[in-house]
């Protein structure tokens, strides 16, 4: 038998990477690239034809598509939808509100990243937050709003919750 059973579970092996829908592929850049230092390591459109049929969109879509990538090899898909001709859905800013709301991203200094990305004009939500985890170490983190109104959380990782990543 090919493929799973009737009680097993699919053999998921992991996440490929998310994706981001941006109206400003600059502006997604500058962050990631620019400020971040993420590289990119896929520059190209899409297949109109493949995203029409995957999606049901038509007429078939123009999308450029970028992939950047993090220094440990995680990787982010960035997608601007060219020439599309229907209003863009605003985000309320709401932490609660449905869909893709925040990206986590593991530093290693915290303070020094907080203060270089903040001098590039991206506000912070609040100050840097100790918060305990379940296992009795702690992380640190501090949550901007970066493109597309995303949450952006910079997170320093605690020695037990570092051994487990």
């Amino acid at each position: 038998m090919n493929g799973p059973g009737p009680d097993q579970l699919p053999a998921v092996d992991g996440i490929v990477h998310p994706v981001l829908v941006v109206r400003s592929m600059a502006v997604a850049l500058r962050f990631f690239v620019g400020t971040l230092g993420f590289r990119v390591t896929f520059d190209a459109p899409h297949d109109p034809a493949s995203l029409s049929e995957i999606f049901g969109i038509v007429p078939p879509p123009r999308v450029h598509a970028v992939v950047v990538a993090a220094p440990d090899g995680s990787e982010l898909e960035i997608a601007e939808y060219l020439a599309l001709a229907r209003p863009a859905r605003a985000s309320t800013g709401d932490p609660s509100e449905p869909g893709l709301r925040q990206l986590s991203l593991r530093v290693r200094e915290l303070d020094a990243t907080v203060s270089h990305v903040g001098a590039r004009g991206y506000r912070f939500t609040g100050p840097i937050v100790s918060q305990p985890m379940p296992d009795g170490s702690t992380v640190r983190l501090a949550v901007c709003i970066g493109p597309e109104g995303i949450f952006v959380a910079f997170v320093e990782m605690g020695a037990l919750c570092e051994a487990r990543w």
